[in-house]
């Protein structure tokens, strides 16, 4: 399953402990981070 949480540097090992997130997991930083996928093609699966 796929999920998202959004944190800061800072607080981001807190919030993936209180979130239950575990390796492997994938982080992305930067701007790119904030950029709004739910709505895009990216999650939608292929027909191949």
């Amino acid at each position: 399953t796929q999920q998202v949480l959004t944190s800061t540097l800072g607080e981001v090992a807190d919030d993936m402990e209180q979130a239950g997130i575990k390796p492997p997991a994938i982080t992305v930083v930067g701007d790119v981070a904030g950029l709004d996928l739910e709505h895009t093609s990216v999650h939608e699966p292929s027909d191949h």
